[in-house]
């Protein structure tokens, strides 16, 4: 589950049975959070714009850290924006600006 305000995201995990919602873990202030999906196996991956640079991110469920990549750093106008998992667990960004999409 993820929660933006102005200057991060916040990561949190919802325990069904209780209702406790539990925060794992911020993005850093100076990154905005996009669209966001979840695996099969749990990870959380994300988009993510750092001063007009778009990557993906994941949140790994065991560890609750974040590690982010760019899936493609010669093209400088992707910009990934969306994101999705299929029915095989493969997780796919788009790009809004140089319309490219990606399998992670």
């Amino acid at each position: 589950m993820t929660h933006r305000n102005r200057t991060k995201a916040r990561f949190a995990e919802l325990d069904p049975e209780t209702g406790k919602v539990t925060q794992i873990c911020d993005t850093n202030p100076q990154h905005s959070a996009h669209e966001s999906a979840r695996t099969l196996r749990g990870m959380c991956w994300f988009t993510e714009m750092l001063r007009c640079k778009q990557q993906v991110a994941k949140l790994d469920a065991v560890t609750k850290k974040i590690h982010r990549m760019d899936p493609s750093p010669s093209d400088t106008n992707a910009h990934y924006y969306g994101m999705t998992v299929d029915q095989k667990d493969r997780v796919w960004a788009v790009g809004m600006t140089s319309h490219r999409d990606r399998r992670l």
